[in-house]
């Protein structure tokens, strides 16, 4: 993980809202990779309030789910993008922990609670009370997640967004191949041809 990106992962609480909390005061956070199966109500929005206020790029990883509270909070960041198969993103009915215990809250409260959120964050792809309605795990295609604004960078934007910032700094991208292969005990294999630099796996952009 960069240096300006944070991994919040695992069921939403409020404990775990604060160590985000405390993680953004300490340093300055561009990036939130997000892959959690939901968990606290409240702690989701104000996960979604933190990173707008922040102005983070919020990514679910090629290999995560951001489900149910964790999707509320996804749709805070001002720019977002799911790398995940587009399943990997999905909203249910909300819940809250208490005591280690799951427990549903009241309906209407909840669908005020999730309206006035979607509000203040000027989102309007989806609807709170069709959120509380639903029983299953909603989930969409990737190109109603781009119709409906919830996610706001395609793939292809994000590489070209990240392309953009390489050139701007002077540098010109070039298309080079790279060739993976087993590294063998007491076994060194070194094959190069003027080599230039390092190269490194950037997750927000799923490529090297």
């Amino acid at each position: 993980i960069p240096d300006d990106a944070l991994l919040v992962e695992g069921v939403l609480t409020q404990e775990s809202l604060s160590h985000v909390v405390r993680l953004v005061t300490e340093r300055r956070i561009s990036k939130v990779y997000l892959s959690s199966p939901g968990g606290d109500l409240r702690a989701g929005i104000a996960l979604g309030q933190l990173l707008r206020k922040i102005d983070a790029l919020a990514v679910v990883p090629r290999r995560g789910q951001c489900q149910s509270a964790c999707a509320l909070a996804f749709l805070g960041a001002p720019a977002r993008v799911v790398l995940a198969d587009a399943a990997g993103l999905g909203f249910h009915r909300q819940y809250r922990i208490r005591d280690s215990k799951i427990v549903y809250g009241n309906p209407r409260e909840d669908v005020q609670l999730i309206q006035s959120y979607l509000n203040s964050i000027s989102f309007d792809g989806l609807d709170a009370e069709a959120i509380v309605a639903t029983t299953g795990l909603a989930t969409f295609s990737r190109s109603v997640l781009e119709e409906r604004g919830i996610v706001t960078l395609s793939q292809s934007e994000l590489r070209e967004r990240a392309r953009s910032l390489v050139t701007a700094s002077g540098f010109t991208p070039f298309e080079f191949a790279v060739s993976m292969f087993k590294q063998y005990d007491d076994v060194n294999m070194v094959v190069f041809n003027q080599p230039v630099g390092m190269i490194r796996f950037e997750p927000t952009v799923d490529d090297f």
